[in-house]
C-alpha cells in the first residue's frame, strides 16, 4: 500500500508499472488524486485508491483499537516519533496533525490484508509508514527525492532508513544524504532508481532557428528562475531577438512577474503556465537552449535531479545547469552540457551565449547527452529495477 501519494506524474507511472507487473497495489491518501491526472494512461489509478480523512470516525476507531490491543507498542511508536520531531516545531505540528490519518491507514491496511507499506516521500509520509509498521508489524519502505523531503527536515530519518526493508532514491545525492543518517550498515539497502524518460516520446529534433531559451519547473525559489531573468537582461544587450520561456506554475509567479517588469524584459519573457503531454514535447522542440538555474536555499531546499532536464537532453536540446544538488549527475561539464556556479547570472548568460554561437559545440553536447539518457535514464529500465525491489521484498522474511 502506498501512503500519502501526491499528484506527481512520475509517481503515478511507477504505481501503474507495479500493477502491470502483477502486484496488487492500493494507493492511500488524505484526498482524492486530482481528476486532472486521471486521464490517458493514468485513468486506472482511481480504481485502486482509498481516501482516508485526517480526522473522523476512522481515525478515532483506529486509535481506540490500538490503545486497547497494543498499548505499549502504540505508546512507544508515538512517543519515539514525537521525541524525534521535538527539535523541529513546525514539522512536529504537521506530524501531530497527521497522526489520526496514520492510525486510520494502519488499521485499514491490517483489515484488508496489506502485506507491505511504502511511502513516496522521506519526510512525513515515511514517518507515517514507520509508525504504521511499528503498530502492525508490516514491513515498510520509502522513497527519497530532494530538498522537499530530505534536507528541510531530518527528524526520524536515520531510524527510518535503518528499519525500512529498502529505500529508493532517484539520484545519488539523495542516497548520500540518507546513508549519512542511516549509517554504513544501512547503505546496502539504499537503491538508486531514476524516474527516467520515455525515450519514444522525447526524441531528438532538427535544431530550431531563432534564439529561444527554455526552463521548465514549479515556480519556487529553489528553481532559480529569477537568476535566469537577470541573465536574460544581460543577453538582450547583444541579442535583442533572444526570448526566454518559463513553463510551470507556483507561488513565485507574482515575484517573477514583478522582476520581469523591473528588468524591462517583458517583451522577451513568457510565463507559459503548466504544460503536459504533447504541448510539453512541442516546447522542447522549439527551444534552442534548456536552462536549469537551480540554487540551494538557506532552509535546505534544493532540486534533486529534475526530470525536465532529462527530457530536454533526450529531446536534443543543449543544456546549461547550476553545479548544485544532483544536476551534475546528468550534466557532465563540456561533455553532456555546460555547468555554471549557482547564483551567477553572468555565468548563465555566458554559457547560453556560447551554445547559441557555437553550433558545433551544441551538437556535440546534445549527442553525448542523448547517449547519457539512453544509458542511465531509460524509464523502462529504471522502472523494471524499481519493480524488482518490491518483488524481492515479497520473497524476503519480515
Amino acid at each position: 500500500m502506498f501512503l500519502d501519494v501526491d499528484a506527481a506524474p512520475f509517481l503515478a507511472f511507477e504505481m501503474l508499472s507495479l500493477r502491470r507487473a502483477g502486484m496488487d497495489v492500493t494507493v492511500a491518501g488524505s484526498r482524492e488524486i486530482p481528476r486532472a491526472l486521471l486521464s490517458g494512461e493514468f485513468a486506472d489509478l482511481a480504481a485502486y485508491e482509498v481516501v482516508l480523512p485526517w480526522f473522523g470516525r476512522e481515525a478515532l476507531a483506529a486509535g481506540l483499537h490500538y490503545a486497547a490491543t497494543r498499548p505499549l507498542r502504540t505508546l512507544g511508536a508515538l512517543t519515539a516519533a514525537i521525541a524525534a520531531y521535538v527539535t523541529e516545531p513546525a514539522h512536529l505540528a504537521k506530524l501531530l496533525g497527521t497522526l489520526g490519518w496514520t492510525l486510520a491507514a494502519a488499521r485499514w491496511a491490517e483489515r484488508h490484508g496489506i502485506e507491505h507499506l511504502h511511502a513516496n516521500w522521506a519526510h512525513l509520509p515515511a514517518s507515517s509508514a514507520w509508525i504504521a509498521s511499528r503498530l502492525t508489524g508490516l514491513p515498510f519502505s520509502f522513497s527519497g527525492h530532494a530538498g522537499r523531503d530530505l534536507f528541510r527536515t531530518t527528524a526520524l530519518l536515520g531510524r527510518k532508513v535503518r528499519e525500512a526493508r529498502f529505500v529508493v532514491v532517484c539520484n545519488r545525492a539523495a542516497g548520500d544524504q540518507l546513508a549519512a543518517h542511516g549509517g554504513r550498515e544501512s547503505a546496502v539497502k539504499i537503491r538508486v532508481c531514476h524516474h527516467g524518460v520515455d525515450l519514444e516520446r522525447f526524441r531528438p529534433r532538427p535544431a530550431p532557428t531563432g534564439e529561444l531559451v527554455l526552463s521548465v519547473g514549479n515556480l519556487d525559489p529553489a528553481k532559480g528562475f529569477d537568476l535566469m531573468l537577470h541573465a536574460t537582461a544581460l543577453l538582450r544587450r547583444q541579442r535583442p531577438g533572444l526570448r526566454y520561456r518559463i513553463v510551470g506554475e507556483g507561488p513565485e509567479r507574482g515575484r517573477l512577474e514583478a522582476l520581469i517588469g523591473a528588468l524591462g524584459v517583458a517583451e522577451a519573457v513568457t510565463l507559459a503556465g503548466a504544460l503536459r503531454g504533447d504541448a510539453l514535447v512541442e516546447a522542447y522542440r522549439q527551444a534552442s537552449v534548456f536552462v536549469v538555474p537551480s540554487r540551494l536555499l538557506s532552509n535546505g531546499g534544493r532540486d534533486g535531479l529534475p526530470n525536465v532536464l532529462l527530457e530536454a537532453m533526450a529531446s536534443g536540446v543543449p543544456a546549461v545547469g547550476s553545479s548544485v544538488a544532483a544536476i551534475p549527475e546528468a550534466i557532465e561539464h563540456e561533455r553532456t552540457g555546460l555547468l555554471v556556479p549557482p547564483e551567477d547570472p553572468r555565468a548563465l548568460a555566458a554559457a547560453i551565449g556560447r551554445l547559441l554561437d557555437d553550433r558545433t559545440l551544441a551538437e556535440r553536447l546534445t549527442r553525448a547527452a542523448r547517449e547519457r539518457v539512453l544509458t542511465d535514464f531509460d524509464r523502462r529500465r529504471n522502472v523494471a529495477r524499481y519493480c524488482s525491489l518490491f518483488s524481492s521484498s515479497e520473497k524476503s522474511p519480515g
